[in-house]
């Protein structure tokens, strides 16, 4: 930051500066679109029927995750700037939601809500049909579970307030939130799956 005044420089919210400073994402109409800093070059690189939300770069800036929201399921996407190409992590007809990067770059942990239930719960309902995190590798695609919420209290999904509800610890551990005893708590998991702490 050199000192100069702020200058508006595009339409458009949610920017995600990557790494490297490089380029900056943003979201215009639900779809993607990147730019240089100046503000120059912007264009639209992802569109698609879908609204996308929550972009996130990886650590290495080569590659942003995001969520591709089609109303009744949700896919993780990810958007390679180098050669243009995007691809999904473990479709399914679930909503999946929450990227978060690995800090090396080379996984991906998101949570999964089942689409029989609500992505995020609201009000006293307490108990449905459990979610899970889920952890994939982008250049594959695959994914693996980690974690699979009980029966019972906690098994609904409820949000932290926060700007993101799984984060990759120290020690590749997962950290998130859980209402397994009817409160908040704040539970990890070893990325390779255990039973959570």
């Amino acid at each position: 930051m050199d000192g100069s005044p702020a200058k508006k420089l595009l339409e458009g919210h949610a920017a995600a500066v990557s790494p490297k400073g490089d380029v900056v994402a943003f979201l215009r109409g639900g779809q993607i679109w990147m730019m240089k800093p100046s503000g120059e070059g912007a264009k639209n690189v992802v569109t698609q029927k879908a609204t996308e939300t929550d972009l996130r770069w990886s650590p290495d800036g080569t590659e942003l995750a995001f969520v591709s929201d089609r109303r009744d399921h949700s896919f993780i996407g990810i958007y390679t700037p180098a050669d243009k190409s995007l691809r999904y992590l473990d479709p399914s007809v679930d909503r999946d939601s929450e990227p978060v990067w690995s800090p090396d770059s080379a996984h991906i942990a998101y949570l999964r809500i089942p689409a029989s239930g609500r992505a995020f719960a609201a009000g006293g309902r307490r108990e449905g049909e459990p979610w899970s995190i889920r952890v994939s590798d982008p250049k594959t695609g695959f994914a693996h579970e980690v974690f699979h919420a009980s029966n019972g209290p906690g098994s609904l999904f409820h949000a932290l307030e926060a700007d993101q509800q799984v984060f990759w610890g120290a020690g590749d551990y997962l950290v998130f939130p859980w209402e397994k005893t009817g409160w908040c708590h704040l539970y990890s998991v070893p990325s390779g799956g255990e039973v959570a702490k």
